[in-house]
């Protein structure tokens, strides 16, 4: 079942988006109901939904600006937004945040079903390109050089039987480089720099055809087939990515910007995170942020709301909920308790 989550200030709007839609029939749920783009951003934090069906004017966030912060934050999220009237500027806006639909209210069930079936039609594709992506990864790390030409020549399949646009499959195979590269650089291959690194992305970036960018992309797989003995080194990548939250524990973060950061893919990285950690990635950045919490409310007289920014939690509700949720205690009831032990 795909999760949804409802974002409109009007009360009877929410109840009827709920129960007005045959969702059970959409393959979806209605994971959620909030009047708000900050309260919408606070539940995905703590449940990812895979679509948001949200309206535009809204306080004190509104539609545009939740999309955009689902954009940057959580870029696997597809967007629907429901306005009162057409303005040519939020349809611009739209666009460049990835909404896939923009609905002009009132609406009816059926176009509202039709949009939440072309978000679906745009994950189950996105899915796939990810799984196919990912496995390259993984095999790359695992030095399985057949699987790999093999996934290559099924990702260019799919591409070309679906249609996938000129620039998409570009984006693509930049990623792919990218991986290739990033093997060169963690095992200082002698003669290899980022200069080879820009050579061969300026090559990508002057494909004229789907099958040059695609011919390119196997002879930089087979060039780290040849060059590189690659052992796997997953430990390392983990121990690099928990370095990584404890120095930015206080910037956003989330499992898609820290492999982008790694040059990996999120389905990868979140699959590799829980296995080494026994606990999710999004877990373990709460956990961190709560424990340099607990430090700053024992050894600071910074206010709650000034804590819950410093460890990079814009919402203070959020984070008094969530601390009390891992410590089992109010953030007041934990300050009075250290207090007391003091000397």
């Amino acid at each position: 079942m795909y999760k949804i989550l409802i974002v409109d200030d009007g009360e009877s709007i929410r109840t009827g988006l709920t129960v007005g839609v045959d969702w059970e029939l959409l393959g979806c749920e209605v994971a959620g109901s909030v009047p708000d783009g900050s309260q919408a951003l606070a539940c995905i934090r703590q449940d990812v939904p895979d679509i948001v069906l949200s309206d535009i004017s809204m306080e004190p966030m509104n539609g545009l600006d939740l999309c955009a912060a689902i954009n940057e934050q959580y870029p696997q999220i597809k967007c629907i937004l429901l306005t009162g009237f057409y303005d040519f500027d939020n349809a611009c806006q739209a666009i460049k945040y990835g909404v896939v639909e923009l609905l002009l209210k009132p609406t009816s069930p059926a176009k509202i079903s039709a949009a939440v079936n072309r978000a679906i039609g745009k994950i189950k594709e996105n899915s796939l390109t990810d799984i196919l992506c990912s496995e390259i990864q993984h095999q790359a790390i695992e030095n399985l050089a057949l699987k790999r030409s093999m996934l290559l020549q099924e990702l260019k399949a799919y591409c070309i039987s679906h249609q996938v646009p000129f620039l998409e499959n570009y984006n693509i195979c930049l990623y792919l480089l990218n991986v290739c590269f990033q093997q060169f650089l963690s095992y200082d291959i002698p003669g290899f720099s980022l200069n080879e690194q820009y050579s061969f992305s300026k090559k990508l970036s002057g494909c004229k055809t789907i099958d040059s960018m695609y011919l390119l992309l196997e002879s930089t797989i087979h060039l780290v087939n040849s060059t590189v003995e690659i052992k796997p080194k997953p430990s390392d990548l983990i121990g690099r990515v928990v370095s990584y939250i404890h120095a930015n524990y206080a910037s956003v973060l989330s499992l898609e910007s820290i492999a982008g950061v790694f040059s990996i893919s999120a389905g990868y990285l979140g699959r590799l995170f829980k296995s080494r950690m026994s606990v999710n990635l999004s877990n373990y950045i709460q956990q961190v942020r709560i424990e340099k919490a607990k430090e700053l409310i024992v050894n600071t007289g910074l206010h709650t709301y000034e804590i819950a920014e410093a460890v990079g939690i814009s919402d203070p509700v959020y984070f008094s909920k969530l601390f009390k949720k891992l410590t089992g205690c109010r953030v007041r009831d934990y300050r009075l308790e250290h207090a007391k032990k003091e000397p």
